[in-house]
């Protein structure tokens, strides 16, 4: 009989090639799959050994990208061969197809000898390999034709990871490679990267009287099918199903509150369900698979039976005779082309998109964003005398008081010891939102900005958006500039809230909050740790700046509560070229930009007061949230005294322990102890005998260990193996996750004894490390125990959390690990492979330290190759990074391996750099990742953790000249539903939209929009416009404007004095003819409105005469001269003559 969908779907699993090398070839335009056959003839071994009795052979086929030292695809097995005079004769054709037609990409051929074993199984054993290059280095990529004579190379196909191969002598396969267009026609069928023979089972194709169904292929004939009626039962019921995950979606934001007037609870909901429908014929989707939207349907409306079947569902009801749930259908049809084969089959998966009020799509400008972690107070006493008298709230204990007050400009003392001898073992964290001040910002109006909201995350909670707030302004704060604005929240309906000024967060953390020994991670993170904030123009969605608060002043110390006032500058950096004059050859001409310098610019400064209430713990509900199950880094497995419990073999008494991937085999002291288990079983027990022997017996030989790990350090333990026997023993160690594994070298070894202070025997030359072993091997003497070092290190994270990996595993009623990350490295016998010891490791994540942001702007569907330079710093050593006696191992990882991130060794004395290169998105999207950089030679904890968010958005290049208006358009294309949309700028003094005002965008629409640049600087310089629907404030497309401006051609220059501080400024008068025969008016401007102003901004007058412009220059504060441009435009705004006006202040 046929396989069905499921054996060919278990038989099909495929290893997909490295990210990078399909990004490589879609650069060099290789996006077209090939078809290739590859046939093997016969292979001529001289240096196997005759007469083997019993003995086969097979020859093993695998894709490997030598570039990345990657196996990728699927492993092809031949049938197995007898070996005759040397000579043994496969005669098998493979065929596939690929579009990675790159020289790194090769097929590798392994012949293995399979050999009985006692059991009936067979032992294989590699005899050999060869390496077969595909594609040349042309530009064509075409594959080498022809027959080929391959020489074998000693060892397993490992061996490629040396440089170096030894050719067997007089051993050599023979093969042919050549291009297969007829696999074209049935690409559809099969994945790429797949080695496949004829005679495979391949559903949709149709057998061949030869045998080989790809030599010639013929597709089945596809009918189309309907379906109709679809609907989807989920049980108990739609109702419960949905509430239950929807209580486990909204239960991490359960841990944030927000008071306020709108304090509801803000949850998650489900906007929209839909069910992806595809053909798959056990190795692809035969097409794209099917978007459609179900809809929830009434009780009783599951769809209409007709006269030959009772049942109109996909889902069998059970029950006929009760009332039908709520059902999930689809009131369209779906049109599916099918064939008539056992395999295939109709796959259905269920998508539900989700929807929260508090989240926005914050594509905002920004590109290179430092954060500096310094709080000062600057305001003068009048500013604090006007933040004061605002009302905001107290922070009191629980008693009624004022908390303390702490200075943050003075160090705080920090002793775990008396953090944990507090009474108060519940922390109440506040973050009080109280006010911006502004300060003045070329590009934009004195009122800017108007509202803003805060985004940020706090230690392991997740992260939080704001509510929109309102910046107050009263006569005072308009008559000077410096006195902070108070913050205000806004509601839903756009009037600002009368309640208590500012915004409130807290977050609380006590014993149902804190795992089992995470409460000194919790103290570790706010005595070393800094929050960072972004602030955002809530109307444009741009990003105003960022800041960061020290969290070290929210340390009680024993005190009932402790408060803290922050005034941080809020910065940004900006990127700006040199200035170029024009010259008459440059009009109308698109210059190249000029190099670009950073700067970092003050936006405002944020006042933040933050506090820490002790709240008590009810001691009937402590938990050990203070208490780490193992403090020490030596792990020592329990002795088993006693005897297993009795009952059933069900999960619900094998606690964590994934025993069924074991098959120990149980001593003589477990046995006698099994018997009376044995004899409990009973018939119906689900779980085979076997099964259950095999998890007790694992049970009997598991020790777990907790293990708390943060990104990028790395975690060392001993693990101590003893030796049961009476007999010496050989051990394999081995390790199901590359992230835990073991130290083999003895220097790395004793470098983390030092680092951990772990008092133990250091033995050199331990382990014997053998070529193709699953893991290392040491020898035990008859009842000796030795400590094993481990390490384990991870440099990855789930980059779909917003700032920090933050996660929870939960405990199932039966006591298995639901979530997070579990390791179980097994001692095992070398010779029977039997288990001898299994270290489980229960890891859990912390968050770790962001010592700087980084956010790059760059346009989109473009690599971004960025360089960031390393500051000094010193490292454990005691060297300084940048010193020119000290050569300092510098090494770098990050968090994503999709992207390429390196740092070169220079020479001594010398900045070193990082370099970063990030494939391109589109518009919006933004990437987030992390960079760690290492300062050790062994990589023990990274010196320093970056945060970068790569913003990529259309580009828009503009040339133009001060004081000039230049227009630009831009095309603004409609979403699926109307919206209502306006368009902000960065500058708006420098750049104005039309239209200005809300517009409705309809669904596909196509809007232009006008761009009126008018740029005061010269140089080149980067500025962005956001398209934001004002209803939901939420961002439709961001594009940036990529400004080459050019210095005006000169017609006149002047020069003039005027007095200094305490002077009343200066008037002069300046003549200007108007050269056109008829009458035309003008308009003055100047690049700087805030020393120069007109008697008349506009002056009308007529053909050939001349006025007098009257100018009035503002005293400066300092002495010195600075150069004033003069622009008179037409009505058009574009420059007529451009006067130079140099003034000395004396």
């Amino acid at each position: 009989m046929a396989d069905g969908w499921r054996e060919v779907f278990e038989r099909s699993r495929v290893v997909p090639p490295p990210s990078q090398t399909v990004r490589l070839a879609v650069e060099s335009h290789f996006t077209q799959s090939h078809g290739f056959q590859l046939s093997l003839s016969r292979l001529t071994a001289a240096h196997l050994p005759q007469g083997e009795h019993d003995v086969t052979f097979q020859l093993r086929v695998t894709l490997f990208d030598r570039n990345h030292q990657h196996f990728f695809g699927k492993t092809w097995k031949s049938p197995p061969q007898r070996m005759k005079n040397n000579k043994i004769s496969f005669n098998e054709v493979l065929y596939f197809h690929t579009s990675l037609r790159l020289p790194s990409a090769v097929v590798v051929l392994e012949l293995v000898s399979l050999s009985p074993r006692p059991d009936g199984s067979q032992q294989a054993l590699g005899r050999g390999f060869t390496v077969l290059e595909l594609f040349t280095n042309r530009p064509e990529a075409q594959a080498t034709d022809g027959d080929r004579r391959l020489n074998l190379h000693h060892g397993s196909p490992r061996s490629l990871l040396h440089p170096h191969l030894k050719d067997i002598i007089d051993s050599h396969l023979e093969c042919m490679i050549k291009n297969h267009p007829a696999l074209v026609s049935v690409m559809h069928l099969l994945p790429e990267n797949v080695l496949i023979s004829g005679n495979e089972n391949i559903p949709g194709l149709a057998a061949s009287p030869t045998g080989d169904a790809l030599l010639k292929p013929h597709l089945l004939k596809m009918l189309p099918f309907t379906l109709n009626r679809l609907t989807v039962s989920l049980q108990p019921s739609l109702e419960k199903f949905e509430s239950q995950l929807l209580q486990l979606i909204n239960a991490d934001c359960h841990n944030t509150k927000q008071p306020g007037p709108e304090s509801a609870l803000r949850t998650v909901v489900i906007q929209e369900r839909r069910l992806h429908v595809g053909v798959h014929n056990g190795w692809c989707f035969l097409d794209k698979p099917q978007v459609v939207v179900l809809e929830p349907l009434a009780s009783g409306a599951r769809g209409r039976s007709d006269s030959t079947s009772k049942q109109s569902t996909l889902v069998r009801d059970s029950s006929a005779t009760s009332s039908l749930p709520q059902t999930l259908g689809l009131r369209s049809s779906l049109e599916l082309r099918l064939t008539n084969h056992q395999a295939l089959a109709v796959v259905f998966q269920l998508e539900c998109v989700f929807s929260a009020p508090i989240g926005r799509e914050t594509m905002v400008r920004g590109m290179h964003k430092h954060t500096y972690t310094h709080s000062f107070l600057i305001s003068s006493r009048s500013s604090l005398a006007h933040l004061y008298s605002a009302g905001f709230p107290d922070i009191m204990d629980c008693s009624g008081q004022v908390a303390e007050v702490l200075d943050p400009t003075e160090p705080v003392p920090f002793d775990p010891q008396r953090e944990d001898t507090d009474p108060l073992q519940g922390n109440l964290l506040v973050f009080q939102f109280l006010a911006f001040t502004r300060i003045p910002t070329a590009g934009v109006g004195p009122d800017w900005p108007n509202n803003i909201y805060f985004t940020f995350q706090f230690y392991r909670f997740p992260p939080v958006t704001s509510q929109r707030l309102k910046l107050l302004t009263s006569d005072k704060v308009q008559l000077k500039a410096s006195i902070p604005c108070v913050l205000a929240s806004i509601n839903k309906d756009g009037t600002v809230n009368s309640g208590s000024p500012g915004l409130q967060v807290q977050f609380r953390v006590d014993e149902g909050f804190l795992r089992p020994g995470e409460k000194r991670w919790f103290l570790r993170y706010l005595a070393l740790h800094t929050m960072h904030i972004d602030i955002w123009d809530s109307d444009s969605l741009l990003l105003i700046g960022s800041t960061a608060i020290e969290l070290k002043y929210m340390l009680r110390q024993g005190k009932s509560a402790v408060q803290a006032l922050h005034e941080v500058e809020v910065l940004t950096t900006d990127y700006v070229g040199e200035d170029t004059p024009l010259t008459s050859a440059d009009v109308g001409q698109r210059s190249i930009l000029s190099p670009m310098t950073v700067l970092t610019i003050i936006r405002g400064r944020l006042h933040i007061r933050t506090g820490n209430i002790g709240c008590q713990v009810d001691p009937s509900r402590r938990r050990a949230a203070d208490v780490m199950p193992s403090h020490s880094h030596i792990i020592i497995p329990r002795e088993v005294t006693g005897g297993f419990r009795g009952g059933s073999l069900s999960s619900r008494n094998i606690l964590q322990l994934n025993g069924k991937h074991f098959n120990p085999q149980p001593t003589e002291s477990c046995q006698s102890r099994l018997a009376t288990e044995l004899n409990q079983l009973k018939p119906s027990e689900k779980h085979s005998k076997a099964e259950g022997i095999a998890n007790m017996l694992s049970q009997a030989i598991t020790t777990q260990h907790l293990l708390y790990a943060s990104l990028g350090s790395a975690e060392y333990m001993e693990f101590v193996l003893k030796n049961p026997f009476n007999a010496p023993q050989t051990v394999t160690i081995h390790s199901d996750d590359p992230e835990l594994s073991v130290i083999t070298n003895t220097e790395e070894w004793g470098y983390f004894k030092a680092l951990t202070k772990t008092p133990t025997p250091l033995e050199e030359n331990m382990f014997h490390l053998e070529e193709g072993a699953p893991g290392p091997r040491v020898y035990l003497r008859p009842k000796e125990s030795i400590h094993i070092p481990l390490k384990y290190q991870s440099f990855l994270c789930d980059h779909t959390m917003a700032l920090q990996v933050h996660w929870r595993p939960k405990v199932d009623a039966d006591g298995t690990v639901s979530n997070g990350q579990l390791i179980k490295p097994c001692f095992r016998n070398a010779e029977d492979g039997k288990p001898m010891a299994i270290c489980q490791v229960n890891v859990e994540p912390t968050p770790h330290v962001v010592d700087q942001t980084f956010r790059l702007y760059h346009p989109e569907l473009c690599f971004l190759k960025k360089a960031i330079r390393l500051p000094p710093w010193h490292d454990p050593t005691g060297s300084t990074v940048g010193d020119s006696h000290v050569r300092t191992h510098v090494s770098v990882r990050c968090s994503d391996p999709n992207i390429i991130c390196q740092t070169r060794m220079l020479v001594p004395g010398e900045p070193q750099d990082v370099y970063l290169k990030v494939s391109g998105s589109p518009s919006p999207h933004i990437k987030m990742f992390f960079v760690m950089v290492f300062t050790d030679k062994w990589m023990a904890a990274p010196s320093q953790i970056w945060q970068i968010y790569v913003h990529f958005l259309e580009r828009v290049d503009v040339s133009c000249v001060t004081g000039q208006r230049s227009c630009q358009s831009l095309v603004l294309r409609g979403k699926q539903a109307v919206r209502k949309v306006k368009c902000f700028s960065s500058h708006p003094q420098e750049i104005e939209v039309d239209p200005e005002s809300v517009f409705v965008l309809p669904p596909a629409a196509v809007q232009e929009l006008q761009l009126k640049v008018q740029p005061w600087r010269a140089g080149s310089r980067f500025l962005y416009v956001n398209a934001v629907d004002v209803e939901n404030q939420r961002l439709v497309t961001a594009w940036l404007l990529c400004l080459n401006v050019h210095r005006p051609v000169l017609s006149k220059a002047f020069e003039v004095c005027v007095p200094g501080s305490g002077g009343r400024g200066s008037s002069r008068k300046i003549t200007y003819t108007n050269p056109y025969s008829s009458s035309r008016t003008f308009l003055l401007r100047s690049d700087h409105p805030d020393l120069l102003q007109f008697k008349e901004d506009k002056f009308q007058i007529g053909g050939g005469e001349s006025y007098t412009i009257g100018l009035r220059f503002a005293p400066s504060q300092s002495p010195g001269s600075v150069e004033i441009l003069v622009y008179v435009n037409n009505l058009e705004e574009k420059t007529e003559e451009t006067f130079c006006v140099k003034v000395n202040y004396s």
